[in-house]
C-alpha cells in the first residue's frame, strides 16, 4: 500500500512532461479537463493530477 502511495506522489520526468503536454492540449475551462489530463498520464488519477497541479504548478504566494 505504501508503494502505491509513493508511486502517485513521486512523478518521473516523463510523467511531468506528459502532464505539461496535457495541460497545454486541453481547455482548462472544459468540464472534463482533469479527467482528460489524467488520461494522458498513465497510472495517474484525477485526484493525483489535481493535487500535483496545486502543489507543483501553482505559483507560490
Amino acid at each position: 500500500m505504501m508503494e502505491d502511495s509513493l508511486k502517485n506522489t513521486i512523478w518521473s520526468p516523463v510523467e511531468n512532461k506528459l502532464f505539461e503536454n496535457a495541460l497545454a492540449k486541453f481547455d482548462k475551462d472544459a468540464p472534463d479537463h482533469w479527467q482528460r489530463v489524467a488520461e494522458m498520464v498513465p497510472g495517474k488519477t484525477v485526484a493525483n493530477v489535481t493535487v500535483y497541479e496545486c502543489l507543483v504548478w501553482t505559483p507560490q504566494i
